[in-house]
């Protein structure tokens, strides 16, 4: 469903937005906000979404912005002078005021948002002119270390005279920064901090296209104007490709784990377009601050050679007034590899926790993958990915929902699809999918970490055994909700056996209270059931092997057999990829994991499809090394045979 269009005016400026709620598999919903300028980022912590001439807040359980900014460029006209002006850098100060950076074409401004106590904010010109330290980057990371109110700002260096990395101290207006002199920075790709210290990952324009990584304390103890204690060196990640070892040197993307400690790195080879994307890990003790504390500097001798000097290891609670050597001998190596794609052009990652689980969400210019690395020796086991209409820009994982962009969108969708399962054990189970779990209880396929221990809910990882976890049958019952006919509902009651073979026993109930009839139904049964016959005897009509009954209701023997009381119709589809994780060439690879129809809500016992306006479509990837395959639900009109064909 579209929601008619709405216009902020904003200080003589049009910001046009569509807010589009949209349905997909089943009963997972999408939030997807739509701007008629480009957008650049969200901000899930802040509520806020960043783009081209704009900033913006919104809601998301209602789908809509609630306060914006239009920004106006002062000195290009889009045609003759091209323009660059987008909102970056946002950084909440304190629990009313937000700093960020309005480019203004290539002439950065800094501005502050207050929050109001309608919830809103106001937007005003002036703030922290530290968020804006550089022009217009492209790539700049900004974060607030709360106990010691210290800003870092990591940005882009056009220059090896430009600084590109900025402390600025709240409490004294005290500013540090420290110049890249050996190659300037061409691409910040991320910053985080950890215990006494704070890192960066970045590339190098020189000719190797270097990536480094830097570690400095994060709270520098002096009274000038440098960061003290910058020190660096190269990383990079091996890995043995076909009985060869691979240096893979270009960084695409980074993300710090804090409950795994670790560093996950988004990497490949040269030529980039050709190479397959790989997920390296670097643990921060072992990996990082090992090389930094054990590795040897380069520094000069009394004649200027370069020699190779030992440093004492960093402490950061000392004040010092000179620097310490900056450059290390040693690289930062890992040959970790947690993640091996067969896909050439991913370009961004993020993690999500399930349960203990780590799941990997990747994105190509069509598609969002989705990957368990439970098992090492595998190198990661594609679960799910959904194909994009749109190309994303970014993506970022937080409150359990997945924010993308787009250039002119913003869509926000849960990380768990458990709902395409729907109540079906035998597919929920099959799939091994951390992030979903069987519940006994309300006889449905649900996200793993909404469990509690009342609905008991399972799930197994290991081998996806449905006999394992349902050593006996196991029954529940699920209720029509749509009077078929204006005449009754039909229940269906599925028994499911070990062997994961079920039979279905389907009762109506008019839709005005009256007693229900019941009469079993065995999935493709070869023999008529008595009512079958006497219809035929009634009826004596066939065509093509079917018993046309009236113009809505028909039997079918053998296979594609259908009652004519059913409305739910089940398809059999194996997504399994091969032990190399390789897609199939089939046509039918990137086909929804569901047709599109009417959406459903959790509640409803039936299986939803996804709306026809939906922003995605999902596979559902199986494992090879599993008897059971994912189930494909398809809801069915009554006047619909099993392939989903009107019947005339």
């Amino acid at each position: 469903m579209i929601i008619p269009t709405t216009l902020l005016i904003l200080f003589g400026t049009t910001l046009q937005v569509s807010h589009i709620p949209a349905s997909f598999a089943a009963s997972v919903t999408t939030c997807r906000l739509e701007f008629d300028k480009g957008v650049r980022e969200v901000y899930p912590d802040y509520g806020l979404i960043t783009g081209e001439q704009f900033i913006a807040q919104y809601d998301k359980s209602s789908c809509s912005v609630i306060s914006s900014q239009a920004h106006e460029a002062s000195s290009c006209d889009g045609v003759t002078t091209p323009c660059s002006d987008e909102a970056t850098s946002v950084i909440r100060i304190n629990d009313t005021t937000l700093h960020y950076c309005y480019t203004d074409n290539m002439a950065p401004k800094p501005m502050t948002a207050t929050l109001l106590p309608d919830g809103t904010y106001s937007y005003t010109s002036g703030g922290l002119g530290v968020v804006c330290l550089n022009d217009a980057s492209k790539h700049s990371f900004v974060s607030l270390n709360q106990t010691d109110q210290i800003l870092y700002v990591a940005t882009d260096a056009k220059s090896q005279s430009s600084p590109w990395l900025n402390y600025y101290y709240l409490s004294d207006q005290r500013s540090l920064s420290h110049v890249e002199r050996d190659g300037s920075v061409q691409n910040v790709l991320g910053m985080f901090t950890r215990g006494d210290f704070l890192y960066t990952v970045y590339q190098v324009n020189n000719n190797k296209k270097t990536n480094r990584i830097t570690r400095s304390c994060k709270n520098e103890r002096t009274s000038g104007t440098e960061i003290l204690t910058y020190t660096y060196t190269d990383v990079k990640c091996t890995d043995n490709i076909d009985g060869q070892d691979v240096t893979l040197n270009r960084i695409l993307a980074v993300e710090y784990s804090v409950s795994q400690d670790k560093l996950y790195v988004l990497t490949t080879q040269d030529p980039v377009s050709s190479s397959a994307v790989y997920v390296c890990a670097f643990d921060i003790t072992q990996d990082i601050d090992n090389t930094f504390d054990t590795t040897q500097y380069y520094s000069k001798d009394e004649k200027g050679n370069t020699i190779k000097t030992n440093q004492v290891k960093l402490d950061c609670s000392k004040s010092r007034n000179f620097a310490v050597l900056s450059k290390g001998v040693d690289p930062v190596t890992t040959s970790s590899v947690v993640l091996r794609t067969q896909s050439t052009n991913l370009f961004a990652f993020s993690t999500y926790e399930s349960a203990g689980n780590l799941l990997f969400y990747l994105i190509s210019q069509d598609t969002l993958y989705v990957y368990d690395t439970r098992s090492p020796a595998a190198k990661g086991r594609l679960l799910s990915e959904m194909v994009l209409k749109e190309t994303p820009r970014t993506m970022s994982i937080a409150n359990d929902t997945i924010y993308l962009t787009s250039d002119t969108s913003a869509t926000m969708i849960p990380t768990t699809w458990c709902s395409y399962y729907g109540q079906d054990p035998v597919s929920c189970v099959g799939a091994m999918d951390p992030s979903c779990s069987y519940s006994k209880e309300h006889n449905n396929c649900v996200p793993t970490n909404q469990c509690t221990e009342s609905e008991d809910c399972v799930q197994d990882l290991d081998a996806g055994s449905f006999s394992t976890l349902f050593p006996t049958e196991y029954t529940f019952l699920a209720p029509g909700s749509v009077c078929i006919h204006d005449m009754f509902f039909a229940d269906v009651t599925y028994t499911y056996f070990p062997n994961s073979s079920y039979v279905t026993t389907t009762s109506y109930r008019d839709c005005v209270d009256r007693p229900s009839t019941t009469a079993p139904v065995i999935n493709r049964a070869p023999a008529l059931t008595t009512l079958e016959i006497a219809l035929l005897v009634v009826v004596g009509v066939s065509v093509a092997g079917c018993v046309v009954l009236g113009t809505h209701f028909y039997i079918c023997r053998g296979k594609a057999r259908v009652d004519f009381r059913k409305s739910l119709q089940e398809q059999m589809r194996n997504t399994a990829p091969n032990s190399n994780n390789v897609r199939s060439n089939s046509s039918d690879d990137k086909n929804p994991i569901v047709d599109p129809g009417t959406p459903m809500s959790t509640a409803d016992p039936r299986i939803g499809t996804s709306d026809p306006l939906s922003v995605s479509e999902i596979v559902v990837r199986g494992d090879e090394s599993s008897a059971q395959h994912a189930v494909v639900f398809k809801n069915m009109s009554a006047d619909q045979d099993a392939d989903g064909q009107s019947i005339v």
